[in-house]
């Protein structure tokens, strides 16, 4: 992902907008938490983890 895109996902999450990414390397899916630098906080299942920008893209 972008930079702009990246910065534009995580302004809508603080604004309250839930945004579900996929990470292009795992596959796995998460809900967009909040934003650290260039990755993002995603809750997936049972746990957070960070995953950066450049291996996300959001899900449709």
């Amino acid at each position: 992902m972008k930079k702009k895109k990246f910065e534009n996902v995580c302004q809508s999450v603080r604004l309250g907008d839930d945004k579900r990414i996929e990470h292009q390397v795992t596959h796995s899916e998460g809900k967009v938490v909040g934003c650290s630098g260039t990755e993002f906080e995603v809750q997936t299942d049972n746990k957070q983890q960070k995953w950066a920008m450049e291996n996300c893209e959001v899900k449709r």
